[in-house]
């Protein structure tokens, strides 16, 4: 929802919403990564998990801090997932632990995850206005550019990793089942 009276971009509220639903989310991705490199048999899988579980850790501080002070409210209370929708998808996430399930977690995370949390990041940038809130901005420009590092590096592990028709297959059911669990909750940060 956009706020009329601020010409187009994100008003306060509907900015502290989606900030807040972002510090959720990098947290629990965080929480579920952390899991994950103790679950993952592979040398590389949990290096890169480990990796980037700091990376998740770091941006939901950086949301955290962008909470604004409102003398009406407690922004804290913006901080959950948008729906049950959401919720459901990241413990579907931290379901995945059984250790022989690595390229489905790879999958998730950065064929799936990483791309909307991107998507809902550029987004934010294009509804935020740099003249009254550039450390958003600021903040935007930092995880977009960590992010899509961290999609790149996944889409690299995740080519040497399919080597046959069939682990083609189980990559594109898991990546199918979380991309439904994504539309089924109506994106990320909406």
């Amino acid at each position: 929802m956009v706020d009329e009276s601020s010409g187009g971009f994100f008003g306060i509220i509907d900015n502290s919403r989606r900030i807040g639903r972002y510090v959720w989310a990098e947290s629990r991705l965080h929480d579920v990564l952390a899991d994950w490199v103790t679950v993952s048999p592979e040398p590389q899988v949990a290096a890169l998990f480990g990796r980037h579980v700091h990376l998740h850790a770091w941006h939901a501080k950086l949301w955290r801090k962008r909470l604004p002070v409102l003398w009406d409210r407690d922004t804290t209370t913006f901080v959950g997932p948008t729906d049950a929708g959401v919720s459901r998808l990241f413990d579907e996430l931290a379901a995945l632990r059984d250790p022989a399930m690595s390229l489905e977690r790879v999958v998730a995370h950065y064929k799936v995850v990483v791309p909307h949390l991107l998507a809902a990041y550029g987004e934010h940038l294009e509804m935020t206005d740099p003249l009254t809130d550039s450390p958003t901005v600021r903040t935007l420009q930092f995880v977009i550019d960590d992010g899509t590092a961290c999609w790149n590096d996944g889409d690299e592990l995740l080519r040497s990793m399919v080597g046959s028709a069939r682990e083609g297959e189980r990559g594109a059911d898991a990546a199918r089942r979380f991309e439904e669990l994504v539309a089924a909750a109506g994106g990320l940060a909406d």
